[in-house]
């Protein structure tokens, strides 16, 4: 633990925290323009999907990253599934997505894109790479035109079906990925008191960490 006191003055004062540590470091103040990332209210509600013939998306408590639930997706022989939500951009403003990816038995990866207004470095879909376990995937993308865009996850066709899971899904408005928000992460959510004090801390003053996610 580390004290201090009215007799500090020192303006270049470095405080060393672990940063990583879920526990005591919820994350920096934060938005999640994607509503239900986490999938925690069990159910597929708010979300818009394309099956394509014979895909599937449901809301699973079998295997998920954090929390209850996970979104599980079942490619489609057709055509491309496509799952998205609509957000609000605005034009040259970076945002990060972020999420947990589990590719399961689905033969075609997974992968990122746009319908317009928004393209990750200048190309309008990203893959991602994602094994038999969970993988943190982060990918910034710049707004191109103000305007609600869609940003879809999605696999292309297969002969054989397979699925992947999802958890959570983040969109915010930064150029780096931060720990997931369900929806807004205040300051006074970042540092937690462990002990019984409820001596919370808050970044303030344009502290910043060194943490991804």
């Amino acid at each position: 633990m580390i004290k201090g006191g009215p007799k500090i003055v020192d303006d270049n004062l470095v405080l060393c925290l672990d940063a990583h540590d879920a526990k005591s470091y919820a994350g920096e103040p934060t938005t999640n323009l994607i509503s239900n990332g986490g999938f925690e209210n069990n159910t597929t509600s708010g979300w818009s999907f394309d099956p394509k013939t014979n895909g599937s998306f449901s809301v699973t408590s079998d295997d998920k990253k954090s929390g209850l639930y996970s979104a599980k997706l079942t490619n489609s022989t057709s055509s491309s599934i496509a799952l998205w939500k609509s957000i609000s951009i605005t034009s040259g403003q970076q945002y990060t997505l972020s999420a947990w990816i589990k590719n399961v038995s689905c033969p075609t990866p997974p992968y990122f894109s746009f319908n317009s207004g928004a393209t990750f470095n200048g190309t309008s879909r990203t893959g991602v790479t994602a094994g038999s376990d969970w993988v943190y995937v982060s990918k910034t993308f710049t707004a191109t035109n103000t305007q609600t865009t869609n940003p879809y996850i999605r696999t292309s066709s297969s002969s054989t079906q397979g699925y992947f899971l999802v958890d959570g899904f983040q969109i915010e408005n930064k150029t780096y990925s931060t720990p997931f928000a369900n929806t807004t992460r205040s300051a006074t959510a970042g540092w937690k008191d462990l002990s019984t004090n409820d001596h919370d801390g808050s970044l303030l003053n344009g502290t910043i960490t060194g943490t991804t996610h």
